[in-house]
C-alpha cells in the first residue's frame, strides 16, 4: 500500500448483497495486486469511499483483517452519497481511501467477554 493514506486506489464491487431494505453489502477488490497484497487493517478501522465525479464518504471496514483478498463494507442507504452507491453493480470500479482510524485494542481485549454494538 502506498505510503500516503490520502492516495485514492481503485476497486472493484465483486458483489452486492441486498441484507435489509436499507442496507446492503458491498465486497470489493483492489483492482492492483500489490495494494490488495499490503492493505492492511484493525478492527474498528474505517475508508473512505471515493465516486469519482460524485463525491466520496467515511464507512467503517465490516470484513475480518485475518480474511485477506477482498474488503466489505456495509452501507445504509441513508443520504445522497449512499443513495448513489445503491445503485451500482458488480463489475463497478470506486476509489478507496485508509484506513483511518485507531481501530479496537483487541490486545488488550484478549480473554475477555465482550458486546461490541455499533451504530452510524
Amino acid at each position: 500500500m502506498s505510503e500516503n493514506p490520502y492516495v485514492t486506489h481503485n476497486a472493484r464491487i465483486l458483489e452486492v448483497k441486498d441484507l435489509t431494505s436499507r442496507e446492503k453489502l458491498f465486497t470489493l477488490r483492489f483492482l492492483d495486486p500489490e495494494v490488495e497484497a499490503n492493505f492492511n487493517f484493525k478492527p474498528g478501522q474505517f475508508v473512505i469511499v471515493d465516486i469519482r465525479g460524485f463525491g466520496e464518504f467515511p464507512i467503517s471496514i465490516c470484513s475480518s483483517p485475518t480474511r485477506r483478498g477482498y474488503l466489505q463494507l456495509c452501507i445504509r442507504k441513508a443520504g445522497r452519497m449512499t443513495k448513489f452507491i445503491h445503485k451500482m453493480k458488480e463489475g463497478d470500479i470506486i476509489g478507496i481511501r485508509g484506513p483511518y482510524g485507531n481501530g479496537f485494542p483487541m490486545e488488550k481485549m484478549e480473554g475477555s467477554n465482550l458486546i461490541l454494538v455499533a451504530g452510524g
